[in-house]
């Protein structure tokens, strides 16, 4: 089962900083399911978020891209922009860029749940 990872940024580099960028990108890359790609999306910054994070992408083996809006549109508005690149994945996983996965298995129980139980529509980690 693939996952596409959706970030959502916003100013992400003035409000959190470049090391916290980079901690987000390597919590993602410490997770032992691999079947995933990151979509960062980039929604209207007045900084250089997007360009961190496409340097973090850059050099790291994950399989990733930035999309980076003009405007801001929101929550739904940002995520739905990235969700339709999504297509030739079996589930979506939405994170804010404030969150740190500190557990290394977040992904594996999010999609052994859910293939375990095909008449749940949704999950969220807590």
């Amino acid at each position: 089962m693939k996952i596409c990872i959706i970030i959502l940024a916003y100013n992400t580099l003035s409000k959190l900083g470049k090391n916290f960028i980079h901690k987000v990108i390597e919590s993602i890359l410490s997770q032992s399911y691999k079947a995933f790609n990151v979509i960062v999306v980039d929604n209207g910054s007045t900084d250089d978020t997007h360009l961190i994070f496409e340097r973090e992408l850059k050099s790291t083996e994950l399989v990733g891209s930035v999309i980076h809006l003009k405007k801001n549109y929101g929550w739904s508005g940002g995520n739905n922009r990235a969700a339709v690149l999504c297509r030739d994945s079996d589930y979506i996983f939405f994170l804010n860029d404030d969150i740190i996965l500190i557990d290394r298995n977040v992904l594996k129980n999010l999609v052994d749940f859910m293939e375990k139980h095909k008449d749940i529509g949704a999950v969220q980690p807590v």
